[in-house]
């Protein structure tokens, strides 16, 4: 995938929006993906991952020079007192 990416964007959003087309009437899911390890897998978690790790490689974010907005109360409601109790979930 990044190959294709890097040689020919276009061809590269051609084929991902092919591919999303014609899922679209089968199922609402990603089809097999590649791994590093030229296997493929089909778990969804895993699909998830390789797909984040994929688009974080491509991208970057300069906010160096950004400055958070100032926060406008709308509320004069104020919360004391906050508890936390870390739980793990099962599914």
């Amino acid at each position: 995938m990044h190959e294709l990416n890097s040689s020919n964007p276009r061809q590269y959003w051609k084929l991902v929006k092919l591919m999303v087309k014609e899922n679209a009437n089968c199922c609402n899911r990603i089809p097999p993906l590649q791994k590093n390890d030229n296997t493929h897998t089909t778990d969804e978690a895993e699909k998830a991952n390789l797909l984040n790790d994929y688009f974080v490689s491509i991208s970057t974010v300069d906010d160096s020079n950004v400055h958070l907005p100032a926060l406008i109360s709308k509320t004069d409601t104020k919360i004391d007192f906050l508890l936390y109790l870390s739980k793990k979930l099962l599914i």
